[in-house]
């Protein structure tokens, strides 16, 4: 009876010994490889400024009128060999007066930012533009104006900014 209670005291030693909780636990590794960027470069202003130059106020006088355009480009360049397309995002604020067109934060009144693509389709804020990168690059071709949609514009400083944000694929 004696050598039943010492194996009956071990077994409990030994069961209680084990007797703690066990759990599993995963690891999740995520991550992204991503197109890398190209350089990027707007042509036909001076660094990232388009200046529309003076405009005579007589000129925006009636509503829904324009200066002549300015064209300019955004290339991109240097593009590494794995990076085959990109989507270029606008944005900026809105003008008051025609939502088609961005703000003008100068002083003149009654005037507008008109932005249009390569088509003459209105680039305004979540506007996006899409394309392909061959031999390291690709452009994106642009107009823009000084625009009134309520005419009567009076004299002041045109000034305003668009932010082009890039993806890559």
């Amino acid at each position: 009876m004696e050598g039943l209670m010492k194996r009956s005291a071990v077994a409990l030693l030994v069961l209680a010994g084990t007797s703690g909780s066990a759990f599993a636990l995963d690891i999740n590794v995520t991550g992204n490889v991503v197109a890398s960027a190209c350089d990027s470069e707007v042509v036909g202003g001076s660094g990232n400024t388009i200046n529309l130059g003076d405009i005579q106020a007589t000129t925006l006088l009636s509503q829904n009128s324009q200066s002549p355009e300015k064209e300019f480009q955004i290339n991109l360049k240097d593009c590494p060999v794995t990076t085959t397309g990109f989507v270029a995002t606008f944005s900026g604020t809105a003008a008051t007066a025609n939502n088609t067109m961005f703000a003008n934060g100068g002083t003149a009144g009654n005037v507008e930012i008109r932005m249009v693509d390569e088509s003459g389709n209105s680039v305004v804020t979540n506007k996006t533009i899409s394309g392909s990168i061959s031999s390291g690059g690709a452009s994106i071709k642009l107009k823009t104006n000084a625009y009134s949609t309520q005419g009567t514009a009076s004299p002041g400083t045109i000034q305003g900014t668009v932010q082009v944000s890039f993806t890559y694929s």
